[in-house]
C-alpha cells in the first residue's frame, strides 16, 4: 500500500467519522426538536445504509479477497464500505479467489 491508499482510507473514514458525529449530535443535543419529521427520516437512512453497506462489505471481503482480514478490522469504522467500493470493488482491485474450483 502507498501514502495515497493510506490517505484514501483516512479521508473516507473521516466522512464516515463526520456523518456518525452529525448523527450523535441529532440524539445527543437536548435543544433539538424531537417533532421534525425530516431529521427521522435523514437519521432512519443513514442508520440503514451503514448497516446494509457494512454486511455488504464483510461479504465481499469474504468472497472476494485473498486475504479479507484486514478488510473485515474495517468494517468497524462507519461507512467504511464506501471507501471499499470506490478503491477495491470499483477500480477491479479486488481480483479475487478462484471460486469456480470449489
Amino acid at each position: 500500500m502507498g501514502n495515497t491508499a493510506y490517505i484514501k482510507i483516512a479521508v473516507w473514514n473521516l466522512l464516515g467519522l463526520s456523518v456518525t458525529g452529525f448523527v450523535f449530535w441529532m440524539l445527543a443535543n437536548p435543544s433539538f426538536p424531537d417533532s421534525q419529521l425530516i431529521f427521522g427520516v435523514i437519521f432512519t437512512v443513514i442508520t440503514i445504509v451503514s448497516s446494509i453497506g457494512t454486511f455488504w462489505m464483510a461479504y465481499m471481503a469474504i468472497r472476494c479477497e485473498r486475504n479479507p482480514w484486514p478488510i473485515l478490522v474495517l468494517i468497524f469504522l462507519p461507512f467504511s464500505f464506501l471507501w471499499y467500493y470506490q478503491d477495491r470493488v470499483r477500480s477491479g482491485k479486488n481480483v479475487g479467489r478462484n471460486l469456480s474450483v470449489v
